[in-house]
């Protein structure tokens, strides 16, 4: 039994890590993303850890050979409403000092709408071979619902619930994490849209043409996955 958790960046994939690590079922690698794993000849028992999408050596070639080689390897994303994920990369590219930069190049909305398209990418192609050992949790749902997530998450493992679990958004180990969370869940981060006036402190308030581009990038990934890409 082995274990990947992944997702493009700022989909909740070191919270959802956390939450697995307290199950105490699988044994994680001391870094927060094992970046070598794709150069291991073998995986020992029990081995888990995180790998976002957008990293050079996570590719359909690499994947799907490690996935044939480890028949008990599975793979778990974190997605979040596509819209409001190239939204959060766009607006938080200074993530150590947690500014926002108003003067980003417009050009920078592609780059981000290819790692996410890169992602849906991968996860349909491994759905499709490899259904009964690939899942996805929805960040919304984890903000909204937690508990009711995590048991979800808990039968997608078959790993048991543990009551701190709950408690798993304040054991993550990035120091940017740690400051913008605190102790609490940032629950506004499942009610921000596109529409909405000075979301992420108004960054997109003058920027009415990049979310047409955003939308029309990724209103096939808000279909499949359930998403309404004209949330209000």
């Amino acid at each position: 039994m082995k274990l990947l958790i992944s997702g493009d960046g700022r989909s909740g994939t070191c919270w959802l890590a956390e939450i697995i690590r307290i199950s105490k079922s699988y044994n994680f690698t001391g870094l927060p993303e094992d970046k070598d794993f794709f150069y291991y000849k073998d995986l020992p028992d029990l081995y888990a850890t995180k790998l976002a999408t957008d990293q050079g050596t996570f590719n359909w070639f690499n994947i799907d050979k490690f996935m044939t080689q480890h028949q008990d390897l599975k793979i778990i994303f974190s997605i979040r409403h596509p819209v409001r994920h190239v939204m959060a990369k766009m607006a938080n590219t200074d993530t150590k000092n947690s500014k926002r930069n108003s003067k980003i190049p417009y050009y920078s909305v592609f780059k981000y709408l290819k790692t996410i398209r890169k992602m849906y990418q991968l996860y349909v192609l491994l759905k499709n071979k490899y259904s009964d050992r690939v899942f996805y949790t929805k960040l919304e749902n984890r903000i909204i619902d937690t508990e009711k997530e995590i048991r979800n998450i808990c039968k997608i493992l078959n790993i048991k619930f543990e009551p701190d679990m709950l408690n798993a958004h304040k054991y993550t180990k990035n120091e940017y994490h740690q400051k913008r969370y605190g102790n609490k869940i940032d629950k506004s981060q499942a009610k921000i849209c596109s529409s909405q006036k000075n979301a992420y402190d108004g960054f997109f308030n003058d920027k009415k043409d990049i979310i047409e581009i955003i939308k029309s990038g990724v209103d096939d990934i808000a279909d499949y996955f359930g998403y309404d890409i004209n949330e209000k």
